[in-house]
């Protein structure tokens, strides 16, 4: 089967090279862990002694033997349990035990075991005693026959662990620890193929979403593609404050993103009526605005075609109401989303959008919001009264700290469109938390 039908491991962390890791489920209730390599962009095995499972011969399966003339031995092509992957390893008659190799002058496309059971033999010599190396016909390990010390019988040679490249590197050096940059890895599975069900991870890099799957045929982590899978909607952005970029004249939505957990800049696009993501440097995260209390109305701005947008939030929640020409207004939901990735380098001009180039007639959007808003005339006058300030002038927000009450209640100004039941807003969500 190309896909594995067990999820990787996910919260796990190594704190000896203080990075993410991920496991896979292998026997005896073990796990072998990889690492996202943010270089490359692929998962590596991690090389740590202390997370790391240690590779017994048990956990060998050996396959054939080859001569080397490189190394003058012979080399032992397994099949590790734990690693998932085939190996290569000497025998090393003053310790009983196995040396992993990396020889290149064999073909690594061979992999089908022989049919005899000996898998090696290593004739006695002045030093050392017949060796035999055996495929156990009990669960198909490593099997290490020697001679007796009167050489009229053969005896078991005790298991011992093997010296694995891993831990031949780390003797003599230590891998760099790896820049933080991944919050956490989500085990995730898709539904959306018809054949079967895909465990994957997912994580954010770089604000990309990336998806792994392991594939039992090549036996390694490999690019998972579902458009459908991870998907991010305005659901899964939480709102956290608002703040004016200088350079660009824009309001920029600071949002708490579910699906990659971590903070993400939007801006609001009047041309297409949704929310863009952006990365501003100059625009970091800013912990003071983020203890300050937010206003419930967080942007108006006019359309491209004579119509009007509110973004207000509803607690944590971005909400957005549009009108038209004829004065319907209704809420947008779900509300267009577009991250940096769909975005091609060109269009990152179309993201600056200087309002006080808009303009609309404030008389009809009063009369568009009189028959909308419902409840204290006098909360609703207020609210009115915000709306053409924030339409006349082009930098409203310090204002609307001043003049709208933190204690307001949008609720109560609800327009008669939130009463009446939503329709087409199903959402499949395949996230598994």
């Amino acid at each position: 089967m190309l896909y594995s039908s067990q999820p990787p491991h996910s919260g796990t962390y190594c704190t000896s090279k203080q990075i993410e890791i991920v496991g896979l489920p292998r026997s005896r209730n073990r796990f072998y862990y990889y690492y996202f390599d943010k270089e490359h962009e692929k998962f590596l095995p991690l090389q740590c002694l202390e997370c790391q499972p240690i590779i017994a011969e048990g956990h060998l399966k050996p396959l054939y033997s080859e001569w080397s003339e490189s190394l003058n031995n012979y080399v032992i092509h397994v099949d590790n349990s734990i690693t998932e992957r085939y190996e290569q390893y000497v025998f090393n008659h003053r310790t009983g035990g196995f040396i992993e190799v990396n020889v290149s002058e064999f073909d690594e496309t061979k992999t089908l075991p022989s049919d005899d059971s000996l898998i090696c033999c290593f004739p006695e010599t002045p030093d050392t005693p017949e060796v035999q190396i055996h495929r156990s016909p009990s669960n198909g390990s490593i099997l290490k026959l020697r001679a007796s010390e009167k050489c009229d019988e053969l005896v078991e040679i005790l298991e011992i662990y093997v010296r694995t490249l891993t831990t031949q590197e780390l003797e003599n050096s230590e891998m760099p620890i790896q820049p933080k940059g991944i919050h956490r890895y989500d085990r995730l599975i898709c539904t959306h193929n018809p054949d079967t069900v895909i465990p994957f991870v997912g994580f954010s890099f770089k604000g990309k979403p990336m998806k792994f799957f392991w594939n039992n045929e090549n036996r390694q982590f490999e690019r998972f593609n579902c458009s459908k899978c991870w998907e991010v909607d305005d659901t899964k952005l939480v709102f956290m404050y608002i703040k004016l970029h200088p350079r660009t004249n824009q309001t920029v939505f600071h949002v708490l993103n579910l699906v990659f957990h971590h903070l993400e800049q939007y801006i609001f696009n009047a041309e297409t009526g949704g929310l863009e993501q952006i990365d501003y440097d100059d625009l970091p995260f800013d912990q003071e605005s983020m203890d300050q209390p937010m206003p419930i109305i967080l942007l108006v701005t006019p359309g491209i075609d004579g119509s009007s947008f509110v973004i207000s939030r509803e607690g944590s929640a971005i909400i957005m109401h549009r009108s038209d020409k004829t004065g319907k207004i209704e809420r947008e939901s779900p509300i267009p989303i577009k991250r940096l990735t769909e975005t091609k380098d060109d269009e990152s001009s179309s993201f600056i959008v200087e309002r006080k180039d808009q303009s609309t007639d404030t008389t009809t959007l009063v009369e568009h919001f009189k028959t909308v808003f419902v409840g204290d005339q006098e909360g609703s006058l207020t609210i009115l009264n915000l709306l053409i300030q924030m339409f006349q002038h082009p930098h409203p927000m310090h204002r609307l700290h001043k003049t709208l009450p933190m204690t307001a209640d949008l609720r109560q100004f609800q327009p008669r469109i939130l009463r009446e039941p939503m329709q087409g807003n199903t959402r499949i969500d395949s996230q598994i938390n």
